[in-house]
């Protein structure tokens, strides 16, 4: 009984330890179509230690689940400006964004 208890107990341990890890964060991605959708979760979800990404047309909203300690937003938000999107704290450089399909390539934010 005392065996069973302590595996339970280490089970739930690593449970918990798995959800601490565990971020979702939210934020503004510029795209205009399914091809952007595509092509910005695919820049995400290749990512080791994310777990879930979806980005709105409608809102331009990108939300993205993740295992902090595998993982930093930064690197999220650089593999997202490195496939040519821009977001309201990162410009992708103008090379990737001019290799975008002529629908995707959304009005650009002012540099700031």
């Amino acid at each position: 009984m005392k065996r069973i208890l302590i595996y339970l107990s280490v089970g739930i341990m690593q449970i918990m330890t798995a959800f601490a890890a565990e971020k979702t964060e939210s934020f503004t991605v510029y795209g205009n179509c399914k091809m952007c959708k595509k092509t910005i979760e695919k820049a995400v979800n290749t990512l080791e230690g994310v777990k879930t990404v979806s980005w709105s047309k409608k809102t331009k909203k990108l939300s993205v689940t993740f295992d902090d300690t595998h993982i930093s937003l930064a690197a999220i938000k650089k593999s997202i400006a490195d496939s040519g999107y821009d977001m309201e704290d990162i410009r992708a450089s103008d090379e990737a964004y001019s290799s975008l399909h002529t629908c995707c390539q959304y009005d650009r934010p002012a540099k700031k």
